[in-house]
């Protein structure tokens, strides 16, 4: 709402009667004054204090409300006293219980309610009314003092007659505005069709839309609920404005006005969207939606179906709001335009995102293809060359240099999984295997061979990424355990809709003592297993959420093989160990990627 106070010019006007002549002339002057300004709140300024001095008022209210009685304008000019003190949130409460006079022109006594408008003690109040074609009406109020002359038909009809030229001064205000606000609006419309032919990333395209929608309608609050479209029963809310900091990439349900708005394809606009049914906003939004009055939901519709909901909110009492009101179908078109230029930002990010991916894949197929195979059969040469060697300097600098490839190749393994991750996106689960397999180096003495079969980890189930993990490590704990091996091999693969986790060694049994809590056969103890089962049923909420991070270190929870075979008879699986060709033992973990009950 506008400022409502009016300072008195420097000096105070005198209330003296003005002569017939002097009436004329300041009449002529105002009606060109008010007449001169398109702007509303300085054409009812100057009214009402010309019209103060037209009828040798002492103080005088004037303001423009809509027929549901929501004021849009409150000016209060007071000729004695300097500031009028009175704000526009004030006006509802002053204007309570005030019923306008059915006549366009009316003489009031000091006791008629509209006395409590003014800072003195009224004789008698001059009400007029402002006459305007459109919905808003006004009302201008003039107040002489307490033992003043009473106003005059002479007094009426100048005022009436400034109040008739101020009414087509208001008129064309209100016109140049609405004119310029659809100007704005094509312009903000323009900037979206410039987002089409250019390139730009979806975040400065986001805030662009937000950003916009508020200069252009004056919403105090707007953002855009952009649908998961992996998933659209949740939404992240983007481009937040209005709401306080750290809104952004926030997800959540989507609901209420929002979800009927995405399944609708069309629009809501409410003057109280606060009390309209269903009305649910996202929980980081409902604080700073405590003063909502007008609101709207508007689809972002695109021919494939919708991106999302564009929103914008405006507090009760805002100046802004009655315009708004009348400008939905602009909003509308300009979501519109919003939804075509995001889905054409979102279009050229994905070409973008496809061409480094198709890089990424022949850089990553050379390295597997040439680079490891060479590796691999330098190592494997040299390997066989330390045996031919007599002399200990020799066989120290030929291992030393099959470590060096081994670490090499680690190297080079991990950056052809990195090659293979999505750009802008966590880790997955490939590249923690390779962690837990580089690790196994302390305690075995070398790097175990990793074979991972094909894309495993693509749509793997949550709970069986949390188990994955500390299986590997397990496993590769059960490997060390034996009489030290000279080759392990990690092998991960899908079969059937089945994970297979293959650990092989070459070590050969230390016997019981040496299997210790791992077990000495195909299968752990009873008592092992049973306790096993008890205790990784007690963590696999835990270790289902917190995944490969967490499980493991914790000393309290049973290891090994029994907590092997615990795990994968809970999820439906088995895991058995047998004998290798080479002495060594085949552990084998098994689990069905469909979680059973």
């Amino acid at each position: 709402m506008p400022s409502t106070e009016e300072p008195t010019k420097t000096p105070i006007p005198s209330t003296a009667p003005l002569t017939a002549q002097e009436k004329l002339r300041t009449l002529m002057d105002a009606v060109m004054e008010v007449g001169a300004d398109l702007n509303i709140e300085q054409v009812i300024k100057r009214m009402v204090r010309s019209a103060s001095q037209l009828a040798s008022a002492h103080d005088g209210v004037i303001f423009l409300a809509t027929e549901d009685h929501r004021i849009t304008n409150f000016v209060r000019f007071s000729r004695h006293i300097r500031e009028a003190g009175v704000h526009a949130w004030q006006a509802p409460e002053m204007l309570r219980d005030l019923t306008p006079s059915t006549q366009p022109v009316s003489i009031h006594p000091g006791t008629h309610p509209a006395a409590r408008l003014f800072s003195v003690r009224v004789g008698s109040v001059l009400e007029v009314e402002i006459p305007l074609r459109d919905d808003p009406h006004g009302r201008l109020y003039l107040a002489r003092s307490e033992g003043a002359a009473e106003f005059t038909g002479n007094d009426v009809e100048t005022v009436r007659a400034l109040a008739t030229a101020a009414g087509v001064a208001i008129e064309n205000a209100r016109l140049f505005a609405r004119e310029r606000r659809r100007h704005q609006w094509l312009e903000a419309t323009a900037e979206m069709i410039r987002l089409l032919l250019g390139e730009v990333d979806s975040d400065h395209a986001l805030h662009l839309i937000t950003r916009r929608l508020r200069e252009v309608s004056g919403a105090d609050y707007s953002g855009i609920v952009l649908l998961d479209q992996a998933d659209p029963s949740m939404a992240v809310l983007k481009a937040s404005q209005g709401f306080g900091p750290h809104q952004d990439d926030t997800r959540t349900p989507t609901q209420g006005l929002a979800a009927q708005v995405v399944t609708t394809g069309r629009g809501i606009v409410s003057r109280d969207l606060a009390h309209e049914p269903g009305y649910n906003p996202p929980a980081s939004w409902r604080n700073a939606l405590s003063e909502l009055g007008l609101g709207m939901l508007m689809p972002l519709n695109v021919p494939e179906g919708s991106l999302g909901v564009l929103f914008a909110g405006w507090r009760r009492g805002s100046p802004d709001e009655p315009f708004a009101a009348a400008e939905a179908p602009l909003v509308e078109m300009f979501a519109s335009h919003a939804a075509l230029a995001l889905q054409q930002v979102q279009a050229q990010e994905d070409r973008s995102r496809l061409l480094v991916l198709e890089d990424r894949d022949r850089i990553a197929r050379d390295l597997h293809d040439v680079v490891i195979h060479r590796l691999f059969t330098i190592g494997t040469t040299l390997q066989s060359a330390v045996g031919l060697s007599t002399r200990p300097e020799v066989r120290r600098r030929v291992s030393q240099a099959i470590e060096d490839l081994d670490a090499t190749s680690r190297d080079v393994r991990s950056a052809i999984f990195e090659l293979g991750e999505p750009p802008n996106e966590p880790a997955s689960i490939r590249a923690q295997l390779l962690k837990d397999v580089d690790l196994a180096r302390e305690t075995i003495g070398f790097t175990p061979r990793l074979v991972v079969g094909g894309a495993f980890d693509r749509g793997l189930p949550s709970h069986i990424r949390g188990e994955l993990g500390r299986a590997v490590r397990e496993a590769l704990a059960h490997a060390a355990s034996h009489a030290p091996p000279s080759q392990v091999e990690v092998v991960l693969r899908v079969n059937d809709g089945t994970l297979v986790l293959l650990v092989t060694d070459d070590g050969a049994a230390a016997g019981d003592d040496a299997m210790g809590r791992e077990g000495t056969g195909n299968e752990a103890t009873v008592g092992e297993a049973q306790a096993g089962e008890a205790q990784a049923g007690e963590a696999q909420a835990g270790e289902a959420q917190a995944g490969e991070a967490e499980a493991g270190d914790d000393d309290d929870h049973l290891r090994g093989l029994a907590y092997l075979q615990a795990r994968a008879k809970h999820l439906g699986g088995s895991c058995t160990t047998r004998p290798s060709e080479t002495g060594g033992m085949i552990l084998e973990w098994r689990v069905p990627l469909v979680q059973t009950t």
